[in-house]
């Protein structure tokens, strides 16, 4: 059995393991504010997560305090995990006040395969940019 050789700093794993290490001192010195809406199973989970890298979260999706929070953080979550019709209209007030302070925000399209609605939700939001 040959012997595997050793790995030099131009092998995909090494470079990875130094572009998450630079990425997480980044987050961690910067330390943005993340304005999240999301699953209301997940947002402990999410909150701890961001905590734990660095970045400190914001949760509120209380529709007179929403665009304040999403406006002025430095990027907006936007969960479908739990989509009631509240915060559905939050998530269009939350990505307009996100977008017009040209910060960015991340979908994350969950169960969209379950309910044609959702995903049609989603497309809504995804070309929202």
């Amino acid at each position: 059995m040959d012997a595997l050789p050793p790995r030099g700093e131009s092998d995909l794993s090494s470079v990875l393991v130094r572009a998450a290490s630079d990425g997480l001192a980044a987050v961690r010195a910067r330390r943005p504010r993340i304005h999240c809406i999301t699953n209301t199973v997940a947002q402990a989970f999410t909150a701890n997560a961001l905590l734990a890298v660095g970045a400190v979260p914001s949760m509120t999706t209380a529709p007179d305090e929403i665009a304040a929070f999403a406006g002025s953080a430095d990027g907006l979550l936007v969960n479908l995990g739990t989509l009631e019709p509240e915060r559905r209209a939050v998530i269009h007030t939350a990505i307009e006040a996100a977008s017009a302070a040209g910060r960015p925000f991340l979908l994350d399209p969950v169960f969209i395969d379950r309910s044609p609605a959702r995903a049609a939700f989603a497309r809504d939001i995804a070309a929202l940019g």
